[in-house]
């Protein structure tokens, strides 16, 4: 076999019952997918086998079969696997050539698990279904059908070094600004239209360079074709690339002079680089396989402000004037356009999607273009331009982007269009939900949580999420259901149980916060807060059966020294355990450090604070109030 095609899977399978395997392979070029019949002529024989699992898996995946023909002597080994090669799935049917062998002697299967089971009166030439523990192999008979394949002829087109991509996705071009040769600055408005009379043209967009032969042949056939590309309604616009394809050169002069003994009747100019890149952002959002742009490369434009068709490499100026044909084609016709063969398609044709460029543009570090383009593609639908794949994952793109610049307002909005757009949109109902949380929005934060919980109601996540909003809104009964509930789903979910320990501690309930601590602490003994957390409870508690000042001291010195001693407030709850250890001087002078620290911070009331603590152990005094808030 020697195909040109990209082949990545490939099945093997009986697929027409004759005994032979035949294979299936799937391409990452076209054609996609292609069958080869096995038609060797061959007098050998086979056996194959179907197996169901009981106390095993029912496909029993793992099995492994041993045949034994002749006398016995002969053995043949095979293992039933799930999944062969990439993304590829052959046939369960356990196939088994047996050459010329008349005889079959007997069959062992293995099955997972260890169980083995012999069968026997087994012939060649015959398909057999064994059902685990059913102790015989039953005589499987093919459907009486006749199955006709006729094969095709691929014819592949001529190998060239040009190339012309008819866009399927037909992304929106961002707005391109490039300068005359008179320096002055001239736009592309986004799409490719023209600032001025060219207004709702398409245009073609060239790129050129003044050394590349085939430019200057390109240049001179635009030329000679005017009057046609003009009754055609396409304006042209070549822009010279001289002095970004060659940087130690800012010169365009020959450039220049080569547009006006052509007396090219078109726009011209020089590419800026940002054009350059805009471009070729968009070309790299068609493909995989990531290339730079070739000298020349023309961008056909549609009036709608999409790519229509890419050419790499010297156009034909009688293949443009086709390919103008095809802006005002179907879907259906513009993907027959796009292969250079006929077939069958098994989807559908592909909808814009603008979010490959802005995730393009992403990866070039340039949030603020991506932006800027996901906002153009929004203002293009409101001209009346195609609607996208999903419009509701871009409005959540857009949203995302505007909440890493920390614009949360117009996050905010992005991800309420992305809401009111598909209402079953969790993702974005739980961003929404959390950046309202974060704006001391929690009664609006909440129906956005109950929503998302309705599409999927076992996520600890947004229970959580949903506890703290109910908190802030002191509903705390619902809280701790929400973060029981996430507990439940999720047992030893860390923010759940430190939630619920808090919040059991801000209402009095210290024994269920001690225990849900301690459990925190077994599984995380280096989680220093809720160390910290559990040292003030057993430092200051009213409840004697609580206080455990030794226990407070090792905690509380545990936190501390996990932040080198810089954390005031886990200072404050290790002096409040020195000093219910009856360590007073180590409790002074560990408040009067915390006390250095908050006053160095600014925090005036805590400041306060510590100055009553420290009064308090002066005069060897502690800390019990009940239900005290921990300081962290």
């Amino acid at each position: 076999m020697d195909f040109a095609d990209d082949a990545r899977g490939l099945a093997v399978v009986d697929w027409d019952l004759d005994g032979r395997l035949d294979v299936w392979t799937t391409n990452r070029n076209g054609p996609r997918v292609r069958f080869l019949q096995n038609q060797i002529q061959s007098k050998a024989k086979f056996v194959a086998f179907k197996l169901e699992g009981q106390s095993c898996n029912r496909d029993a995946i793992g099995a492994r079969l041993e045949l034994y023909l002749g006398d016995g002597q002969e053995k043949r080994i095979q293992s039933l696997r799930a999944g062969e090669g990439f993304v590829s799935q052959s046939s369960k049917w356990v196939h088994f050539g047996v050459g010329d062998e008349p005889k079959i002697d007997h069959l062992i299967v293995r099955w997972p698990g260890g169980e083995a089971e012999r069968f026997t009166g087994l012939a060649p030439n015959a398909r057999y279904y064994i059902k685990q523990g059913a102790g015989k192999a039953e005589l499987w008979t093919p459907p009486k059908r006749t199955v006709r394949l006729v094969p095709s002829e691929v014819e592949l087109p001529e190998t060239t070094q040009a190339a012309r991509i008819v866009s399927l996705s037909k992304p929106l071009v961002p707005s391109l600004a490039y300068r005359g040769f008179d320096g002055g600055s001239r736009t592309l408005a986004a799409g490719g239209r023209q600032s001025g009379p060219a207004g709702s043209k398409p245009v073609l967009v060239n790129l050129w360079a003044s050394w590349c032969s085939p430019c200057l042949e390109e240049l001179n056939e635009l030329s000679a074709q005017r009057q046609a590309l003009g009754r055609a309604g396409v304006d042209v616009v070549a822009l010279c690339v001289d002095d970004i394809v060659d940087a130690r050169s800012g010169d365009v002069s020959l450039a220049k002079k080569i547009i006006d003994r052509l007396e090219f009747p078109f726009a011209s100019g020089v590419a800026t680089k940002e054009l350059v890149q805009s471009l070729d952002t968009v070309h790299r959002s068609l493909f995989d396989y990531q290339s730079d742009l070739p000298v020349p490369s023309s961008f056909l434009i549609d009036s709608n402000n999409q790519l229509a068709v890419l050419y790499k490499g010297k156009l034909s100026t009688k293949q443009l004037l086709e390919d103008l044909k095809l802006l005002s084609a179907t879907p259906e016709q513009l993907r027959a356009a796009a292969v250079p063969f006929a077939g069958s398609w098994f989807t559908k044709p592909i909808r814009p999607n603008p979010q490959d460029i802005a995730l393009k543009y992403l990866e070039q570090g340039a949030p603020d273009k991506a932006v800027e383009y996901l906002q153009s593609y929004l203002r293009s639908l409101q001209a009346g331009g195609p609607a996208a794949t999903d419009l509701a994952e871009i409005y959540f793109l857009l949203g995302r982007l505007h909440e890493e610049q920390k614009k949360f307002a117009k996050a905010l909005a992005a991800y309420q269009h992305a809401v009111r757009t598909n209402p079953q949109y969790r993702k974005a109902r739980i961003n929404l939900g959390d950046l309202l949380l974060r704006g001391n929005r929690p009664a609006e934060a909440v129906p956005q949580f109950k929503a998302a919980l309705a599409i999927e109601s076992e996520d600890p996540n947004i229970l959580v999420a949903l506890g703290v909003a109910y908190r802030h809104l002191g509903q705390v009964d619902r809280a701790v259901e929400c973060y029981q509930e996430a507990l439940r789903f999720r047992p030893g979910y860390l923010q759940a149980q430190t939630n619920l320990a808090r919040l059991w501690h801000a209402q009095g309930k210290s024994k269920q916060a001690v225990k849900v601590y301690r459990d925190i602490l077994r599984k995380n003994p280096d989680s220093a807060s809720d160390a910290n957390n559990l040292a003030w409870i057993l430092a200051t508690s009213k409840d004697e059966e609580i206080v455990d000042a030794v226990q407070a001291v090792k905690w509380a010195k545990m936190a501390s020294d996990a932040t080198q001693n810089r954390n005031a407030r886990y200072l404050t709850t290790l002096a409040a355990a020195y000093a219910e250890n009856g360590d007073f001087e180590k409790a002074i002078a560990t408040v009067t450090h915390a006390r250095r620290l908050a006053t160095s911070a600014g925090q005036s009331q805590f400041v306060a604070m510590l100055t009553r603590h420290l009064q308090l152990y002066k005069s060897r005094r502690t800390i019990r109030t009940r239900g005290s808030k921990s300081p962290n």
